[in-house]
């Protein structure tokens, strides 16, 4: 039996460390230990990934809540939360042609009007959208963050408190996202409706951890979830579209200074 962690040095009296929460390895890791440890952190009903999952479908205004107070410990880390699950929705989506359907069901009524150039221009970002899927959906978190800020400061939460109840948010929506992966790959017509439905699904996670974090009534509670995906949504636009207006001008000052030749991906004449 360990005396001393082998993290800290610590004196040990148990089977975790008091100075810095280790637990007390016994013998040698072995495939057996390690997968017992991988599952029972994602199945563990009283803590873990589950437990959250499960928390965050009935009672995610208590999991904010209880986070933000500082009772951390049963749940499983936001961001951690939040990328798992990103993950698993945009490779079932990528995986199953959901992403390729929705690319063409938006697209159909551009096609028309494009050129060569632009059309190869549309393609080379699906492709690059398709590649960082999870990582384009992350970046959202820090404009959901801001739009609940700013629509409800007047709770007295900062942004980062704001930012922690984000990115469970996303996290949960993702979840959600899971189930709706069956539903557009036997009912196609659906995928029109899919920025409509995500709104939604958005708006009634927001509406429970507003509910039960602040305890906002459920009614304004909903409207706030409304409000703040689609400003959310817009002040992402308007950062991209900052973005890339400096990138644009960057590339121009590059090519004109110089005499760099424009890149084959932006169309051009």
């Amino acid at each position: 039996m360990e005396t001393t962690c082998k993290n800290c040095g610590a004196e040990l009296h148990g089977e975790w460390c008091h100075e810095c929460g280790q637990r007390v390895m016994k013998g040698r890791w072995t495939v057996k230990s390690a997968f017992a440890q991988l599952f029972s952190a994602i199945t563990n009903v009283e803590r873990g990934f589950l437990f959250t999952i499960i928390q965050m479908a009935i009672r995610p205004g208590t999991v904010i809540k209880d986070y933000i107070e500082g009772k951390t410990r049963p749940y499983f880390p936001p961001f951690r939360y939040a990328f798992i699950l990103v993950t698993i929705s945009a490779v079932l989506t990528v995986w199953s042609g959901v992403f390729d359907t929705q690319q063409e069901a938006f697209s159909y009524f551009e096609q028309a009007d494009q050129t060569e150039s632009q059309a190869a221009f549309q393609q080379q970002l699906g492709e690059g959208i398709k590649r960082f899927l999870n990582l384009l959906i992350i970046i959202v978190l820090p404009f959901y963050a801001l739009s609940t800020w700013l629509l409800l400061r007047k709770k007295g939460y900062n942004y980062a408190e704001h930012m922690i109840a984000s990115i469970y948010l996303v996290g949960q929506t993702s979840f959600y996202g899971i189930f709706m992966v069956p539903l557009y790959i036997f009912a196609p017509d659906m995928m029109t409706l899919s920025m409509g439905v995500s709104l939604i699904i958005t708006a009634i996670v927001v509406m429970q951890i507003v509910n039960g974090w602040m305890g906002i009534p459920r009614g304004e509670a909903f409207a706030y979830g409304m409000i703040s995906a689609i400003l959310g949504q817009i002040l992402m636009f308007i950062f991209i579209a900052i973005a890339s207006i400096v990138v644009v001008v960057l590339l121009f000052l590059c090519i004109k200074v110089f005499g760099m030749e424009i890149p084959a991906f932006i169309p051009h004449r």
